[in-house]
């Protein structure tokens, strides 16, 4: 069937996957494939795919869209905030948005392992160890949403301490796939994320849950390796090259709050994308994004860091979540159980509720076209089979009580995740000061007075207020 659309792609400036082009022999940057990779391919994308297709109709097309996931969302992200102007529906799902702080912190994982595990000289945990200390997290925390599903409905209020899982404790799995204590603090660490000496959170850790074998499996993620050779424009850490090794926590010699903070202060402000979204908001665009949950990838607590970021920006006077003023053309849909842009949790071969058959793409046609800005989407999975409502951040699906728990219509969009338990652990040090710096409460939107009451202040359950 003709949809009537006209679709165009780009290969971002290069061919193939390999990043390491980025920095030179020399030690500089080669600014022209990574403007090229980032920004500028994408932006010329749209203009010349809107200027061919003018030509070709003898009209202009009546509304432009974008539907990206991954890199996708991050291009997505991009255009939002830096072309604002030209696109009207923006679907961008799972995004690769803050580039640079995500990909070096896809090493902690790594660097954990081999600076804690001990037993073989990668530091590698066996993989039958993560997949049972990932069943065990999903059992403990299965049940805070006070259904039993095999989902862990918000990651972020999940306690589960992998020492639970250290031979010869109570309900511990048996030999071999119980853990050493060693191994057990290596997991933790993994889950908790990336700190400097002062404990302030740097970037956020792999939710419990998460499949660990993309990124803390038996060698790191190339391009997280390859991260730490933009951060210090230092090509000798390129793979498959072992230097990342050589790189601590936060103790001797180079530290990871040292990468970090020399990729915030490098390059970070040409690879993430992080604007505000004036020119698109002016313009009367949407912009719809789906995240799972367990995003295994991609941290999924950087798009929510994001979100709130944008709320505090366009909230407004009568504003009683704190999130209606940015609902009003930019929406989060928070996937619990669902890895990266819908894939299963890849060990485990299950995933909770993603949209299906274009569902998420057609709800914003709907409503940019129509005006019906989506009150929940409905997602699927067919392992298990089930369908949920996936809805508007900070609600969250929640069961009435009564019928089918795999079926849609026994469940409703309400509650608010924008809990001081779920928030307040995540604020970040101050951007660019990684190594020293303090917690930046204003850059994550988030009030100390919350944090510290225990609840919203202002004594509204949702509002955040000074």
């Amino acid at each position: 069937m003709n949809a009537r659309y006209v679709g165009s792609g780009t290969d971002g400036g290069h061919i193939g996957g390999d990043c390491t082009p980025g920095v030179n022999a020399d030690h500089t940057y080669n600014l022209e494939f990574i403007e090229d990779f980032f920004r500028i391919g994408i932006k010329q994308q749209i203009m010349w795919s809107k200027r061919l297709a003018a030509s070709d109709y003898s009209r202009p097309p009546n509304y432009s869209y974008w539907n990206g996931c991954s890199t996708g969302g991050r291009q997505g992200y991009l255009l939002a905030q830096e072309l604002g102007s030209q696109l009207d529906g923006i679907l961008a799902s799972a995004p690769a948005m803050y580039w640079t702080r995500f990909q070096t912190a896809q090493m902690w994982g790594q660097l954990a392992m081999f600076e804690l595990a001990g037993e073989s000289p990668s530091g590698v945990i066996p993989p039958g160890k993560l997949v049972a200390v990932q069943k065990s997290a999903i059992a403990a925390c299965d049940a805070n949403d006070g259904v039993v599903d095999g989902i862990i409905n918000d990651p972020r209020v999940c306690r589960f301490s992998a020492k639970a899982n250290v031979c010869g404790r109570t309900g511990a799995p048996a030999v071999p796939n119980c853990l050493t204590e060693d191994e057990a603090t290596a997991v933790d660490k993994v889950w908790d994320g990336p700190r400097n000496k002062h404990g302030n959170r740097i970037w956020f850790g792999l939710d419990r849950g998460s499949d660990f074998s993309v990124l803390d499996g038996p060698a790191p993620f190339p391009l997280g390796v390859t991260q730490f050779e933009w951060n210090l424009k230092d090509p000798s850490y390129a793979p498959p090259s072992t230097k990342w090794n050589t790189v601590s926590l936060a103790g001797k010699g180079l530290s990871y709050p040292e990468v970090a903070e020399a990729g915030s202060r490098n390059i970070a402000d040409v690879t993430d994308t992080f604007g505000p979204l004036d020119a698109f908001r002016a313009r009367g665009g949407k912009l719809m994004t789906f995240v799972g949950a367990n995003d295994q990838f991609i941290y999924p607590r950087g798009v929510l860091n994001y979100y709130r970021q944008m709320a505090e920006r366009y909230q407004r006077g009568n504003d009683r979540t704190g999130f209606e003023g940015v609902q009003s053309f930019y929406r989060l849909f928070h996937a619990p159980g669902v890895g990266h842009c819908g894939a299963p949790i890849f060990s485990l071969g299950t995933t909770g509720p993603w949209p299906k058959n274009g569902d998420d793409f057609a709800a914003l046609v709907n409503w940019v076209e129509r005006g019906i800005a989506p009150d929940q989407v409905i997602g699927k999975s067919l392992a298990p089979a089930l369908s949920r409502p996936l809805c508007p951040y900070p609600q969250t699906a929640k069961y009435k009580g009564t019928g089918d728990i795999n079926a849609a219509a026994n469940w409703s969009c309400g509650g608010n995740l924008e809990t001081a338990e779920a928030v307040c652990p995540n604020v970040l040090v101050r951007y660019k000061d990684e190594v020293d710096g303090s917690l930046d409460y204003e850059a994550s939107a988030v009030h100390p007075s919350f944090c510290k009451r225990g609840h919203v202040a202002g004594g509204d359950d949702n509002r955040r207020s000074d």
